[in-house]
């Protein structure tokens, strides 16, 4: 189960003795918990959990779209083929397929099967760091195809990941995402949000990445298209409050008893979860 950052945050301050139920959190109490957070994502996503692994559909280039301007030897998907724009032959403005369009259909033979980390139009950026090339890219779902096997001499470069032909057309990929930046700044209607903000909701306390450019006129949580909901699984629960506490608490309220409780609580983690059992890397004192 999934819980919300909000709750880590109203959970941390009350272990910390205040009580968001009576009093409104500070920025500033937000602004400390918010930074502890992030310490404590940045230590568990090194770890490469497989609880934070994910499994996606990805193709190697994005859908076409008349809102975007092509320019001259771009690829797109369209209509279940891959197509190369001829600039000389039209302007891409035009449906692949349609006569004066410049597109030109492509054999699998002449597509580079690579996956960008980023690519503009997924939600997830894929973690350098939490990729197995040896189980990365799959012809069908290994979630519902268990002995489905994954495809052999994949081979990772600065900027993504190759696929060797013959390629298919598009893969399943088992990845750890990027570690998301947690924020707990209020949602203001009105507001204008660039691609990348993150903003808090506190009555649902609930944290929201912006995918897209927003405008402020519909909240996040009414608009799934451009906003996506940050949330942790609940087995870093224990481990993100007491860090947070730490944050807020003086040395007499007992910041670093709730410090050592909180690297106890990951070592906890990392013996219930860690799943290569002869896994030699030294963890402890590693982010501490």
């Amino acid at each position: 189960m999934k819980i919300p950052y909000g709750c880590i945050l109203e959970n941390a301050a009350r272990l910390a003795g205040y009580n968001p139920d009576i009093d409104p959190l500070s920025q500033r109490t937000r602004l400390v918990v918010a930074f502890a957070i992030n310490n404590c994502l940045q230590r568990i996503y090194a770890e490469h959990f497989a609880q934070l692994r994910r499994i996606e559909f990805r193709r190697y280039r994005p859908d076409w779209s008349d809102d975007v301007v092509w320019i001259d030897t771009m690829e797109c998907w369209h209509a279940g083929s891959y197509w190369r724009l001829d600039a000389s032959a039209g302007s891409g403005a035009v449906e692949p397929g349609m006569a004066g369009s410049g597109w030109r259909p492509l054999d699998m033979k002449e597509v580079a099967a690579f996956i960008a980390f980023s690519q503009p139009w997924e939600r997830a950026v894929i973690d350098a760091g939490g990729v197995d090339l040896a189980a990365f890219a799959y012809p069908a779902d290994p979630k519902y195809n268990p002995s489905a096997a994954p495809i052999k001499g994949c081979s990772m470069s600065a900027l993504g990941i190759s696929i060797p032909a013959p390629a298919p057309a598009g893969v399943f990929i088992v990845f750890q995402p990027r570690f998301p930046r947690i924020a707990f700044v209020d949602w203001t209607s009105g507001t204008s949000y660039p691609a990348g903000s993150v903003v808090y909701r506190p009555d649902a306390k609930d944290v929201f990445l912006a995918l897209d450019d927003a405008s402020g006129s519909v909240p996040p949580e009414a608009d799934s298209a451009t906003w996506a909901v940050l949330r942790i699984e609940d087995d870093f629960e224990e481990y993100m409050v007491r860090s947070a506490a730490a944050e807020l608490m003086t040395t007499d309220q007992g910041k670093h008893q709730s410090r050592a409780e909180a690297d106890h609580a990951f070592d906890r983690i990392c013996e219930r979860l860690q799943v290569r059992v002869n896994d030699a890397r030294a963890r402890a004192g590693r982010f501490r």
